[in-house]
């Protein structure tokens, strides 16, 4: 019972640890990323729609698809 115990609780200090930092930084430069392409778009109205949260969402729901294309083809 104790390696099991000792396997969990290093896959769990793995998970807060550095897993979660590059998340973080992930999700930041990202973040930066979508600001960046924010400004760089020259309609106001279009700037106005594209919200990192809409990208976001937009690129989730390609992932989604990808991810059902894949499994579904093998």
């Amino acid at each position: 019972d104790w390696p099991i115990r000792i396997l969990g609780r290093r896959l769990m200090d793995f998970s807060k640890g550095p897993l979660l930092a590059f998340g973080d930084a992930l999700d930041q430069r990202i973040m930066k990323f979508c600001g960046y392409c924010i400004k760089r778009i020259k309609s106001p109205q279009i700037a106005l729609l594209m919200t990192p949260l809409t990208i976001g969402n937009g690129v989730l729901i390609i992932m989604i698809l990808f991810t059902a294309l894949l499994i579904f083809r093998l």
